[in-house]
């Protein structure tokens, strides 16, 4: 039988714990579903540190300009720390809706949905609802251009009712301890973050989901300058999309080129650092 390796050994927050597959068959909490005997196997944890990685790279030179951006769009003025703080968090949990059971048992594959509604839900009491909804909507987004890629054309517009036929019949159950998993990554590579407070969510219905990811688009497409504010969207997107693109290029995924070309340009300095 063969075995599987850690590659985060020590980085990881949750090594040896229940949610570890070291030095066993493979991992226990899966980042994606392999689609080849010969593909990576790769643990949601390591995912995320990959992820985190990437950020750390690349905050500096996105963050001053991003905060512009949403800063012109809500009319709300941010703390340059708490901003920071929140976009780091949904960096580090973007792939949350990849803790549920449909996920890993292959039954459900687009965990952004899910993703949105759990970080919306908890971001909207510790931060301004305009910034919440913001990030809900990158989060919501961040696969769209990765289904055009894998050539999957459906049209899937973020209307009410598309999301009520498509979600209403569902219901989502997270895995056992998903929330501690969550804590321990947060306080492992976030512990200035605001004070954590679980969200105790066990099972979810998909009319719910809806109805919040509905709710996110009429405040995006309903207020009073919704070009501004699905701007403000995709400068939140961009860092988002490249931090998860080139993460899974390290188990062996394709890279977008817009994810590389960005990537080069920083590197080459045709993109500098932009200081406060």
């Amino acid at each position: 039988m063969s075995v599987w390796s850690c590659q985060k050994k020590e980085e990881c927050p949750v090594l040896k714990s229940t949610f570890c597959g070291d030095e066993r068959e493979g991992p226990i909490v899966l980042s994606y579903h392999p689609t080849s005997a010969d593909a990576v196997m790769e643990c949601y944890v390591d995912h995320i540190i990959s992820c985190w990685n990437k950020w750390l790279e690349l905050k500096d030179k996105w963050l001053h300009s991003v905060k512009r951006v949403v800063e012109c769009a809500t009319g709300d003025r941010f703390n340059k720390d708490i901003f920071q703080q929140t976009m780091s968090f949904m960096i580090l949990h973007h792939d949350i809706g990849k803790l549920t059971v449909e996920y890993q048992k292959r039954e459900f594959f687009r965990h952004e949905v899910v993703s949105s509604y759990i970080l919306y839900r908890y971001l909207q009491e510790h931060i301004p609802k305009s910034l919440a909804t913001i990030l809900a909507a990158a989060t919501y987004l961040h696969h769209e251009g990765l289904q055009i890629t894998h050539e999957h054309f459906e049209m899937r517009e973020p209307t009410y009712s598309y999301l009520l036929a498509w979600l209403s019949s569902r219901e989502f159950h997270m895995i056992n301890g998903w929330e501690d998993l969550m804590f321990h990554v947060t306080q492992k590579y976030l512990p200035e973050f605001m004070p954590f407070s679980a969200c105790h969510l066990r099972a979810i219905r998909g009319s719910e989901i809806a109805d919040v990811l509905g709710s996110i688009a009429i405040r995006v497409d309903g207020c009073s300058a919704p070009l501004s504010m699905r701007m403000a969207i995709a400068a939140v997107l961009h860092p988002l999309t490249i931090c998860d693109s080139l993460a899974a290029k390290k188990r062996g995924g394709t890279s977008s080129f817009f994810s590389e070309d960005i990537t080069r340009l920083f590197n080459l300095g045709a993109l500098p650092m932009v200081q406060e």
